[in-house]
């Protein structure tokens, strides 16, 4: 039962992410109701790179939600013991949260594929999913 709602959860944050979600922002629509920041039409870029990341990261938690894997202490210090992402399990400025994904960039070049993301534990890709929702919300959205 519990899966079931999980994944209608990612199919609906899927569904509102990507080029969906960046419509909802035409220019100018800052101001009540909006909780944007007029950062969002400075650096549109960034948002709908945000916007992509969501979908792709919401697609990949989807395809990966079945298996339960989850990352062991045992996997050695980057986020995958293969080395498809870089970092560290500590917030350096290599890591995900310490470099480039808080920072807005991207990890080695560009959000992982569909096929990278279902290689990963479901919490990792879940981590990489919350991650992708703090930055947007620390960086376009009204306190």
């Amino acid at each position: 039962m519990m899966q079931r709602q999980f994944e209608e959860k990612l199919k609906k944050i899927g569904a509102h992410a990507g080029e969906v979600l960046t419509t909802l922002f035409p220019e100018g629509s800052n101001g009540h109701p909006s909780e944007a920041k007029a950062e969002i039409w400075t650096d549109w870029k960034g948002f709908s790179d945000l916007a992509e990341r969501l979908q792709t990261y919401s697609d990949g938690l989807a395809s990966v939600a079945e298996s339960g894997l989850m990352m062991s202490e045992t996997q050695g210090t980057g986020m995958m013991s293969n080395g498809t992402m870089m970092g560290s399990s500590h917030m350096g400025s290599g890591s995900m949260m310490g470099g480039s994904m808080m920072g807005g960039g991207a990890m080695m070049g560009g959000s992982p594929s569909a096929e990278a993301l279902s290689q990963m534990p479901a919490d990792g890709v879940f981590m990489m999913l919350s991650q992708t929702c703090s930055a947007c919300h620390t960086r376009f959205r009204e306190e």
